[in-house]
């Protein structure tokens, strides 16, 4: 029976030891893996400063840009109401086209004298090419004029034009001219006056 004791004893004892060494190591390896976590936690935390700080410069960077551009389009708008109030008020026909030839703005005398008398208005016009105005032909005759104008040395041209209103060639009555319009050393478009030759 002793023997027996002894046995259990030793076989009970070998395995609390084994059972207290697995328990020891588990606790190492849960040591190990806080401390990997807590590594890793650190790693990943500083990445994330770091992306928001970069983050935080771009915004910035972009609040600046759009600040600027707001002002530049103030500027821009301000500029463009001189230069339309510049000739809005003559008493003759004026206009300005971009440079692709789209009708970009018109004083009221030309609406008057050219437009209303077809049943047109300016709205008719602005925003479009001569073609939703004037007869194919007419328009094709305006478009090479301001062609001409692009490429001369001048940068002006100078002439009649075949003007017909409401089925009326009124021709004789005016002279054009055309020229460049810039803003800065850049050519935005071209501008027209209309000319009464009596």
């Amino acid at each position: 029976m002793e023997y027996i004791d002894i046995i259990i004893a030793a076989v009970s004892g070998g395995t609390l030891a084994q059972v207290f060494t697995y328990l020891i190591k588990r606790q190492e390896v849960k040591t190990d893996d806080f401390e990997t976590i807590v590594a890793q936690w650190k790693e990943d935390n500083k990445r994330l400063r770091e992306e928001n700080d970069e983050h935080e410069r771009r915004q910035n960077e972009l609040y600046r840009r759009i600040s600027e551009l707001e002002q530049k389009i103030s500027q821009l708008n301000t500029k463009l109401l001189i230069m339309e109030s510049s000739y809005m008020h003559i008493p003759l026909p004026s206009w300005l086209k971009d440079i692709d030839g789209t009708m970009l703005a018109l004083n009221d005398s030309y609406e008057k004298e050219f437009l209303l008398p077809s049943g047109l208005n300016r709205t008719d016009y602005i925003g479009k090419t001569d073609y939703a105005v004037w007869s194919e032909e007419i328009a094709k005759k305006f478009i090479d004029n301001d062609r001409k104008v692009l490429v001369s040395d001048k940068k002006t041209w100078f002439g009649k034009e075949e003007i017909i209103v409401n089925g009326i060639d009124v021709s004789q009555n005016w002279k054009v001219l055309k020229y460049v319009r810039y803003a800065g050393n850049v050519a935005v478009g071209i501008a027209g006056i209309a000319i009464p030759t009596k």
